[in-house]
């Protein structure tokens, strides 16, 4: 049976998806920590519903068995199969939303993982195909039945009455153990996915501290204790971020993010909101986060570089949410393809960490203006992902062209367009910086990823190029004609996306920096 089940494993490919023996040490500890498996279990895949990548939730196929563990958001049974079992249920296998019913009252949670649920439930059709066929006999002999000549024999002639065959000893069954309590879940509702998935595509950009917990993952306590303080204004399922302020983590103080507003509670303070639609300006000096330039809190438990990711968090967080608004209202989704936001999600250190090293920037300054100026560059993606989104290309090379294209444009056309942001020298350097490494990054993870894009790396380098260098914006929109030559349908509704939230770009580059 192990082979049968590592064999399908190993010809499964799928974002997620770990299996041995390339399943990362930190995974594979986490999960025989906390999924419940016994030591003499073997690990042979894990998928990882964590928003971060701890694989502290997740599931785990071992050769006792599928064990898992969900966050409090998802109801199961019990929280292991065995493989009899596993083979024994051949119905209930189903996908609901984020999460994956496996039958007999089980189910595991998705909401985090990169693995889609879809993806899953397909593995899990093979492997219970396979384990359904039954094994070929070995060095054996075919007997013929009772009564019938064996192939190349003479018949036999009996004289004498068969008897009846001995009735077969049926051995008692073992005593099945008594099934697990349904745990129900701690609140009643569910998450909106759509805002779980821009939530989790923006936190997945940034190291946040361990104090700060982002949906579905959680504790149940904080929750319940922000919903007591808010006097039941703030919904449980409405919470996609927590920070704790507090030294015993009790979440009496804390900052919370819901797709409406920003709420917080601090020592001696009131609980007070800001609405996501009346946000103008997010930044933070030392330890006090300031919106629209009001002293909104001070967090006493984090470090000053802990606040300023979180910072850079929010602000990419809340223009997305933003966003999600504006379009509910025409009955759109505002979020990336998934394809992009898993490449700017792998890539997003690199860049930060290519443009300070080039740059030789060895001063804690240096380093927080870079990191500023890449989080504007990676959040302009959102902004025009909310006007390609009707008119995207349906191939996958075309649509990350399209949206690289955008995003290089909009930015270019931003700073361009300000004599604030172009009078400075040093701004100008880091920007080129930043956005000549994301192209490049962006090439490198798509080739590794086996997706040819095309035009190459060199076309959109000489696009950035062709608008920073000209005399003035509309000798640099000149040039831009003659480096793209004959404009497909794709890259003009990529040029319209860029002109048309560079204003937005800009005002955010401001506030930013």
């Amino acid at each position: 049976m192990e082979k049968k089940v590592l064999g399908v494993l190993q010809n499964f490919h799928s974002e997620g998806l770990y299996v041995a023996p390339d399943i990362p040490r930190k995974k594979a500890d986490n999960a025989a920590a906390s999924y419940g498996m016994p030591s003499s279990a073997k690990v042979f895949a894990i998928v990882d519903s964590t928003v971060f990548g701890s694989a502290k939730n997740g599931l785990a196929f071992t050769s006792h068995g599928l064990f898992w563990k969900n966050d409090w958001t998802t109801t199961s049974a019990k929280t292991h199969m065995p493989w009899e079992e596993f083979k024994a249920t051949t119905q209930g296998r189903a996908t609901k939303g984020s999460e994956l019913f496996l039958g007999n009252g089980c189910a595991f949670g998705m909401a985090g993982s990169s693995m889609k649920p879809e993806a899953l439930l397909q593995l899990l059709e093979k492997l219970a195909e396979q384990l359904q066929e039954p094994a070929e006999p070995v060095g054996h002999a075919v007997e013929a039945p009772i009564g019938q000549p064996a192939a190349g024999q003479a018949p036999v002639v009996r004289e004498e009455p068969i008897s009846a065959p001995p009735a077969a000893v049926i051995p008692p069954r073992p005593p099945q153990p008594e099934p697990e309590p349904i745990r129900k879940p701690a609140f009643e509702g569910s998450y909106q996915q759509d805002q779980l998935q821009i939530l989790n595509a923006v936190a997945k950009r940034h190291r946040l501290s361990h104090q700060i917990q982002v949906a579905p993952s959680i504790k149940v306590y904080k929750v319940e204790k922000v919903i007591e303080i808010s006097a039941g204004q703030i919904k449980p399922y409405d919470i996609l971020m927590i920070v704790d302020k507090t030294f015993l983590q009790t979440a009496k103080d804390f900052l919370v993010v819901t797709a409406q507003a920003v709420w917080a509670k601090g020592t001696l303070r009131k609980l007070e909101q800001f609405p996501i639609s009346e946000i103008r300006s997010i930044r933070c000096e030392a330890k006090n986060l300031y919106i629209n330039d009001y002293d909104f809190q001070y967090f006493d438990q984090l470090s000053e570089n802990e606040v300023l990711v979180m910072t850079n968090m929010l602000k990419e967080l809340v223009v997305a949410l933003g966003n999600l608004q504006q379009r509910s209202v025409g009955g759109g989704e505002p979020q990336l393809p998934h394809l992009l936001d898993n490449v700017l999600s792998a890539i997003y250190d690199d860049v930060i960490n290519d443009a300070v090293s080039r740059m030789r920037l060895d001063n804690p300054q240096g380093r927080e203006l870079i990191t500023a100026l890449t989080d504007c560059c990676f959040a302009t993606f959102l902004l025009v992902s909310a006007r390609l989104q009707e008119h995207q290309s349906s191939d996958r090379a075309e649509m990350l062209g399209q949206y690289l294209l955008a995003q290089t444009l909009a930015t270019v056309f931003a700073l361009r367009s300000s004599d604030e942001l172009w009078s400075s020298l040093e701004l100008q350097v880091a920007y080129m910086m930043i956005q000549g490494r994301l192209i490049y990054r962006v090439f490198g993870q798509t080739e590794r990823a086996g997706i040819d894009m095309y035009p190459g790396q060199e076309c959109y380098v000489q696009a950035l190029r062709s608008v920073m260098e000209a005399g003035s914006l509309d000798d640099g929109l000149d040039a831009l004609r003659d480096v793209l030559g004959e404009i497909t349908r794709a890259n003009q509704k990529a040029i319209e996306a860029a002109f048309e939230c560079a204003d937005q770009v800009q005002e955010m580059f401001i506030e930013g920096l």
